[in-house]
C-alpha cells in the first residue's frame, strides 16, 4: 500500500519528457550532435514542404482527391518543422503536445491515402468518384487535426495520462497503422497484378490506363514506406523504454529519453523533409508545378531538361481533373471518343513561363 503510493507521488512529480533532462543531457557531444541534426532537418522540411505547398495552392489542376491527402500530409509536415525548435527551445511544454499531435495527423493521412486507393482499385473502381469525393476528402482531413489536437493538448497538463497517450498508445497505434498499411497495399498489388494478366492482348490505351493506375499506386506506396522506416524506431524504443520502466522494475519511474530515443526522433523527423523529395520524383503532376511555380516566380529562369522543350512527353502537365484512377474507367473514356493522353489534356509549358495548349 506505501510502495504504490509512493509510486503515485512520484508519477505526479514528473513531467513531460525533456531532452534537457534525459540522457543526452549527459554528454555535450550527444546534445550538440542532437541540437545540430535538428536544425538542418527542420531547414529542409520547411524549405521542401514550403514549396510543396505553395505548388499546390498555386494550381488548381493539383486540387483533386489523392493530392488534397498529399498536401494535408505536406502541410502537417511543415508545421512540424516549424513546431521542433520552439520545443528544443521551451522545452517540456504543451509544444510537446502540439508536435506529438501533428506526428498522429501525419499517420492518419498516410492511412488514408491506403485506404483511398483501396477503395478505387479494390472495392469501388466504377463507382469510386461517388464513395471519394472532395468534399468528403477535405472534411476527413478537417477532422484529423480537430481530434488529435482536441484530444492530446488538453492532457499536456497530465503527465501521467500525456505519457500514456503519446508514449505508450503512440507508438503502438503506428505499428498497427504499418501492418494496416502493409495489407491494404498487397491487396492492391494483387488487384493490379490479376487485372494486367487479364488485359494481355487489349489495346494499347487500356494497358496505359493500367500501367497509370500503377504508377499512382508505387508513389503513394513509397511515401507510406517512408513513414513507417522512419517512425518504426522510434516506436520500438519508445515501447522498449516503457518495458523497462513498468515491467522489468515493477515500480513507477518518470519516463527518461534515452540517446537512442533522441536520434530515433530524428529519423522519425527526416521523413518530413523527405517527402517532397519523393512527391518530385514519383508524382510528374506535383514535379511539373514546380516546375510552372519557378517560372512564376523568376521568370527569366530557363527550364533544364527533361523539362525542355526538347522532350515532348516531359513538356505535357496532364490535366488530372480529367483523368480517373479506377482501373475499368478507361472503358468509359474509349466509349465517349476521348483519348487518355491526348493532346486536348496537355499543357505546354514554355521557357517564357506561359501556358499554351
Amino acid at each position: 500500500m506505501t510502495a504504490n503510493l509512493t509510486n503515485t507521488t512520484l508519477l505526479k512529480k514528473c513531467t513531460m519528457p525533456d531532452i534537457y533532462e534525459s540522457d543526452v543531457a549527459d554528454s555535450k557531444t550527444a546534445l550538440k550532435g542532437i541540437f545540430i541534426s535538428l536544425v538542418i532537418i527542420c531547414v529542409l522540411i520547411v524549405f521542401g514542404n514550403t514549396v510543396v505547398v505553395s505548388t499546390f495552392l498555386h494550381y488548381r489542376k493539383l486540387r483533386r482527391p489523392r493530392n488534397i491527402f498529399v498536401f494535408n500530409l505536406a502541410l502537417t509536415d511543415l508545421s512540424a518543422g516549424l513546431m521542433m525548435p520552439i520545443q528544443v527551445l521551451v522545452g517540456a511544454s504543451v509544444t510537446d503536445a502540439i508536435g506529438s499531435t501533428f506526428v498522429v495527423i501525419s499517420l492518419l493521412t498516410v492511412l488514408a491515402i491506403a485506404v483511398e486507393r483501396f477503395i478505387i482499385i479494390v472495392v469501388a473502381p466504377t463507382k469510386h468518384r461517388d464513395i471519394v469525393t472532395k468534399r468528403g476528402v477535405i472534411t476527413t482531413c478537417v477532422c484529423f487535426w480537430v481530434i488529435p489536437l482536441a484530444i492530446i493538448v488538453p492532457f499536456s497538463s497530465y503527465t501521467e495520462a500525456y505519457i500514456l497517450i503519446v508514449l505508450n498508445l503512440g507508438p503502438w497505434l503506428m505499428i498497427f497503422v504499418s501492418i494496416a498499411v502493409v495489407i491494404l497495399y498487397g491487396a492492391i498489388f494483387m488487384k493490379i497484378r490479376r487485372h494486367e494478366r487479364r488485359m494481355r492482348g487489349k489495346s494499347g490505351s487500356k494497358r496505359n490506363e493500367l500501367r497509370e493506375a500503377e504508377r499512382v499506386v508505387k508513389a503513394f506506396a513509397l511515401i507510406v514506406a517512408l513513414f513507417s522506416a522512419c517512425w518504426l524506431p522510434w516506436a520500438i524504443e519508445a515501447l522498449r523504454i516503457n518495458f523497462s520502466l513498468y515491467i522489468i522494475t515493477h515500480e513507477a519511474r518518470c519516463f527518461r529519453g534515452t540517446v537512442a530515443f533522441y536520434v530515433c526522433l530524428c529519423i522519425g523527423l527526416l521523413n518530413s523533409a523527405l517527402n517532397p523529395l519523393a512527391y518530385w520524383w514519383r508524382l510528374p503532376d506535383f514535379r511539373q508545378g514546380v516546375v510552372k511555380l519557378i517560372h512564376t516566380v523568376l521568370p527569366c529562369y530557363e527550364t533544364p531538361e527533361p523539362f525542355g522543350s526538347h522532350s515532348q512527353k516531359s513538356d505535357k502537365f496532364p490535366d488530372s481533373s480529367r483523368r480517373d484512377d479506377g482501373l475499368l474507367n478507361i472503358s468509359k473514356d474509349i466509349s465517349h471518343g476521348r483519348s487518355v493522353a491526348g493532346p486536348s489534356h496537355c499543357v505546354n509549358i514554355t521557357t517564357n513561363g506561359t501556358a499554351k495548349r
